[in-house]
């Protein structure tokens, strides 16, 4: 009696652990920030301008509303704000900066949740220019990103600077306004 249930007991677990689909391995995310490369003529910028953007609380959102955060690396597991500098050139052209990178479950993700505040002052034209935060700093962009299992996907957030940030008076007003690049 003894050796039958022992039977029954290892036959029983090990009917339990088979049917199981094996969990899929995770692929990394990398959010970048630049500024649209039209606003480099359309605005006067030259190399050495700076606006800086304060940027935390990346949140990325899957179609079945599930969400994860990017941390700044792969080794960081907490949110902290992160300046980045969005007039970043390389042979007069806006290059994008990494503003955070995080391992995230495959599947497709709709939205994408930011906040983004400008400094208190930007170099632009060699001169400082006070900039005043006017409008929201929370960003909603919709989004048709697709996380592939061991696979490095990259998106731009770029920073429409000609339509964010108009003179008022005697102060600059910052309204962000960002168009989502899907690069892979």
């Amino acid at each position: 009696m003894r050796k039958i249930t022992v039977v029954f007991l290892v036959a029983l677990i090990l009917g339990g652990c088979t049917g199981f689909d094996e969990t899929p391995e995770p692929g990394v995310l990398e959010v970048y920030f630049t500024s649209n490369p039209d606003d480099i003529d359309s605005l006067g910028i030259t190399q050495g301008d700076i606006l800086p953007l304060s940027v935390r609380e990346i949140v990325i959102y899957r179609e079945d509303t599930a969400f994860s955060y990017v941390y700044p690396s792969l080794e960081s597991y907490e949110d902290t704000t992160r300046v980045v500098n969005v007039f970043e050139m390389e042979d007069s052209t806006f290059i994008p900066v990494l503003a955070g990178q995080t391992y995230f479950p495959p599947g497709r993700y709709t939205e994408i949740y930011f906040t983004a505040e400008p400094g208190e002052a930007s170099i632009i034209w060699g001169g400082w220019i006070p900039i005043v935060l006017y409008g929201s700093s929370n960003i909603h962009l919709p989004c048709e990103i697709t996380i592939d299992e061991r696979d490095t996907t990259r998106v731009i957030l770029q920073f429409e600077t000609s339509q964010s940030i108009y003179r008022w008076r005697d102060e600059y007003r910052c309204n962000p306004v960002f168009t989502l690049i899907y690069w892979r």
